[in-house]
């Protein structure tokens, strides 16, 4: 698991440049794989990029776009408190964190 591998993280905020790389990522997983995506269906990091800031990361999940607002909407308030993060749940399912 990413996390696992990358260890404790930090919540930090994303800068402009970096929502743009997201963005870019996304719309680029989405052109490559629009099978995937079909209407109403956005391309959601997992982990999200408020926890991992990478454009690329470990895994794509097809979602709603509520969803992933829910999803990365979860992560603000923790940021502000600049919180930390050991473990995620993904898919409904909780890995053995360590």
């Amino acid at each position: 698991h990413w996390l696992r591998k990358a260890g404790l993280q930090k919540l930090q905020k994303r800068t402009d440049a970096q929502q743009k790389a997201n963005r870019a990522a996304a719309d680029a997983e989405k052109a490559a794989h629009p099978e995937r995506y079909p209407r109403g269906t956005v391309v959601g990091h997992v982990p999200d990029t408020g926890i991992s800031r990478e454009p690329n990361p470990g895994k794509w999940l097809p979602m709603t776009d509520a969803a992933n607002s829910k999803a990365g909407g979860a992560i603000g308030p923790a940021v502000k408190n600049g919180a930390t993060v050991d473990c995620l749940t993904i898919d409904g399912k909780k890995p053995d964190c360590k």
